[in-house]
């Protein structure tokens, strides 16, 4: 990420998470910022969440579909929101794509299913 971009909620980056043990994120992915606009400007973190290529998150509540094109993605992928993420701005290595927003608020719902603000 170039220092004077200027990171929005539904911005889709290539993250490096390294490397890491267990079911959490690991090496180079695309993620999605999900922290509101004016933390974003404000802080030198964001809040992300990771986007995968298994079908499977996709049938989960807390999974959205996102279709290639506008996404800046190659394929369909899945948005997990039962990954969400707090990371230093250094680890957005470069923006792929933005989020449409149909999808953008089918996030905000599995949002609050993630964190049970909603059943």
């Amino acid at each position: 990420m170039q220092e004077t971009e200027q990171v929005l909620q539904g911005d889709i980056y290539l993250v490096d998470f390294g490397e890491s043990e267990g079911h959490t994120a690991r090496k180079k992915r695309p993620a999605v910022v999900i922290q509101y606009n004016l933390a974003n400007r404000l802080s030198q973190t964001v809040i992300i969440t990771v986007v995968r290529s298994n079908e499977k998150v996709g049938q989960l509540p807390v999974g959205v579909k996102l279709e290639p094109g506008l996404t800046g993605l190659d394929h369909i992928s899945y948005v997990d929101l039962g990954h969400i993420y707090t990371v230093d701005k250094k680890t957005l290595l470069q923006k792929i794509g933005i989020v449409p927003k149909a999808e953008l608020q089918k996030i905000d719902e599995a949002i609050k299913i993630s964190l049970g603000l909603r059943s």
